[in-house]
């Protein structure tokens, strides 16, 4: 009877379903096997049948399953290549026993190192950290930097100039800050360097000068065996401090070799808690062959169909001689010209900041330069890291005589012997004055850093729309800010002698009758002012 301690309920009828479990996920393992800035090999391991797997892999973040890049593999690893350096990845694997049998997505993340920085290479500090490298906030030369990642280096236009683009600074005021910045792994290798950077002590955010406290020092020191000991290879220091508008300063790296080259930047103020409230700066990082190769100026000052300069970033040296004058008060803006070819080769020198030995352009000189081939506004261009001064008073070339401005004319010195009339008026400070023959338009470049721009404001008679050009010397230069770069054609003349200025006496309405004639000496009363002797003479 049901109930009893003793009875039992049977059923014959039940019936078991056995249910086959899905596919197995794999069991990712961690971190990578072998890591390079460009490759990642990724393993795993089978927890079931499966002989196939999909892999995937994005950038860091990505939702499983949505990947960009995928793969099948019969192998239970996977070696991704294609990455960016220093970039973060996640990845994700997944078995796939049948077309209709596919197990969960598993996987895990990574990191690629820095690309080894293989010389020669610049870091001009656009950016604060650069990539790649990083900063410390503690540690001196015996113990290395520590607390990486945090410190007050930062970034700030060179010299507090907001003109110049990119650089690095501290401030130094107290007696406590010991502060690095730290490059990534450099390779020297294959030839003999040098590292020239830029440096400048100027007041706490301002431009001008001031000077370094008692026992402060920023020093340049180099490891070889990835920051275990650092050793000194330059010091400045209140004796030898940089200007308030910077320099460049060479220093040599011939003694070290090898691929495992870190440099560091530490700046400390010292125990002595002097009144000194400045910023030290450095800028434009740049490590470089020593001896550089040399190239002609009609080798690099080349550009394609487009106006683009052939040997942009190029690191070389060249020699030449000035012609003209320095067209902009601190730093370089002027021309050197080679004529060894038989004929003007030229290109514009132009750097923000004088260099140590030589400050003085002058017609003549001379000159032996190492540094980069640039391009600003289609105009090409040579930033030198250092000018030597082999010989002074040499003789400067023929001008080239032309009628009109073209690719063949930037950075040669010109002659346009005949008439142009003005259609702008000079101003207090640099002008450009447009000039027409009644066919053609070229445009005149008064640069405020010339006597052509100060002899105009001291005689109190600018340059005004019908005065005719009758005789102009300059050099050729252009300003195009878009591409092509086939535009924008300019000449500055050099001194307040390269210009013959013919004024137009009479009225207005007669000033526009002067645009339809081409020779000062033919139409109208005239006044010719020889800007040679500064007198003025009636004509007839």
């Amino acid at each position: 009877m049901i109930g009893s301690t003793n009875d039992y309920l049977c059923n014959d009828s039940i019936s078991v379903n056995i249910i086959a479990l899905s596919c197995l996920a794999s069991t990712a393992m961690a971190g990578t096997n072998s890591l390079s800035s460009t490759s990642a090999e990724v393993s795993w391991t089978e927890n079931g049948t499966a002989t196939s797997y999909r892999i995937e892999y994005d950038a860091a973040g990505y939702a499983a399953g949505t990947a960009r890049n995928t793969s099948v593999v019969t192998d239970t690893f996977s070696i991704i290549s294609g990455l960016m350096s220093n970039s973060n990845y996640d990845w994700n694997v997944q078995a796939l026993c049948s077309a209709t049998d596919l197990s969960s997505l598993v996987g895990g993340s990574f990191t690629t190192p820095c690309t080894l920085f293989a010389a020669p290479f610049v870091e001009t500090f656009t950016n604060f950290v650069p990539e790649c490298w990083d900063e410390a906030s503690t540690g001196d030369l015996t113990t290395g930097p520590a607390t990486l990642g945090s410190g007050n280096w930062g970034y700030g236009s060179f010299a507090n100039t907001a003109s110049n683009s990119g650089g690095a600074k501290i401030n130094l005021y107290f007696n406590n800050r010991t502060e690095w910045i730290i490059s990534s792994i450099i390779d020297l290798n294959g030839g003999t360097y040098k590292l020239v950077i830029d440096a400048a002590v100027t007041v706490w955010n301002g431009s001008s000068s001031n000077t370094m406290g008692s026992d402060d020092s920023v020093q340049f020191a180099i490891s070889t065996d990835n920051s275990l000991s650092w050793t000194s290879i330059y010091v400045w220091e209140v004796n030898n401090q940089p200007s308030a508008g910077g320099a460049p300063y060479i220093i040599d790296l011939a003694a070290n070799t090898g691929a495992s080259n870190i440099i560091g930047i530490y700046a400390t103020d010292g125990p002595v808690l002097d009144p000194e409230d400045y910023d030290f700066h450095i800028g434009n990082f740049k490590v470089r062959q020593s001896p550089l190769v040399y190239y002609t100026l009609g080798t690099i000052n080349t550009e394609n169909g487009t106006g683009v300069a052939d040997s942009v970033s190029v690191n070389c040296a060249i020699s030449g001689t000035a012609v003209g004058v320095n067209r902009i008060g601190s730093g370089y803006e002027f021309t050197l010209i080679d004529m060894r070819s038989g004929s003007q080769a030229g290109i514009t020198m132009f750097g923000f900041n004088s260099l140590p030995h030589y400050t003085a352009i002058t017609d003549g000189d001379s000159l032996y330069i190492e540094g980069d081939v640039a391009q600003y506004n289609g105009l090409t261009q040579f930033n030198p890291d250092t000018i030597t001064l082999i010989s002074s008073k040499n003789t400067i070339p023929a001008p080239i005589v032309v009628s009109d401005l073209d690719e063949t004319t930037e950075s040669k010195w010109l002659s346009i012997p005949t008439n142009w009339v003005s259609l702008s008026t000079s101003g207090s400070g640099s002008s450009n004055i447009d000039l027409t023959n009644g066919t053609d338009t070229i445009l005149m470049r008064i640069v405020s850093d010339t006597d052509v721009n100060d002899s105009l404001v001291a005689s109190g008679m600018p340059i005004i729309p019908s005065d005719n050009i009758c005789g102009l010397f300059g050099i050729g230069g252009q300003f195009d800010n878009s591409s092509p770069f086939t535009g924008g054609y300019q000449i500055f003349p050099m001194r307040w002698s390269d210009l013959t200025i013919c004024r137009n006496t009479v009225g207005i309405e007669d000033r526009k009758l002067l645009l339809l004639h081409s020779n000062c000496f033919q139409t109208q009363q005239m006044v010719c002012l020889k800007s040679d002797r500064m007198d003025l003479t009636t004509l007839p």
